[in-house]
């Protein structure tokens, strides 16, 4: 055997055994329609302070809180180890009108709304208000992301070993000749 045909040989087995070794990554479980959405009051004032709570995201993620018609980021939240979270957010001065707070889960995807009114005057409902998951455009699942890796590296392979057949034809054919 020659030293071309056992360096390729040698490099198609690393290859393999590469390729052997990748493990698809474990997606967190994703159940549409567990979370829910709760807030301290449905009629805040402009600038003033609501405590917003969900349930149901994956546990310990980061949830983003924003309000909707404009979006302004509220803060952010780590989940608690069964996927709740309770937060206090500032709302911005001089916003009023029907509005929604959204709190995505930045990990799963997950969306959960609930719509509160901003107004100008100081009586103010403390009722509390909630919303059930995906009521901001969720379609009840998650998008299909990531990449599918085992395939792209067998095509690697797959061109690596043919590159490498290649090149010992066109060897054998040159000393022939």
């Amino acid at each position: 055997m020659s030293k071309i045909t056992r360096i390729v040989v040698a490099l198609t087995g690393l290859a393999l055994l590469a390729l052997g070794l990748a493990v698809p990554s474990a997606a967190a479980p994703y159940t549409p329609g567990d979370e829910t959405a709760a807030v301290s009051t449905t009629n805040p004032e402009p600038g003033g302070s609501l405590t917003v709570s969900a349930s149901g995201f994956g546990a310990n993620d980061l949830v983003t809180i924003d309000l909707h018609s404009r979006v302004y980021r509220l803060g952010t939240a780590r989940t608690n180890a069964n996927g709740d979270l309770s937060a206090t957010v500032t709302l911005p001065e001089g916003v009023t009108g029907s509005h929604e707070i959204v709190m995505t889960d930045t990990v799963t995807g997950q969306v959960v709304s609930t719509a509160i009114t901003i107004s100008d005057s100081t009586a103010g409902s403390t009722d509390s208000g909630s919303a059930s998951g995906g009521s901001s455009g969720s379609s009840g699942g998650t998008a299909a992301t990531g990449v599918a890796v085992a395939s792209i590296g067998g095509v690697g392979v797959l061109l690596f070993l043919g590159g490498a057949l290649l090149l010992v034809m066109g060897r054998r054919r040159r000393v022939s000749a």
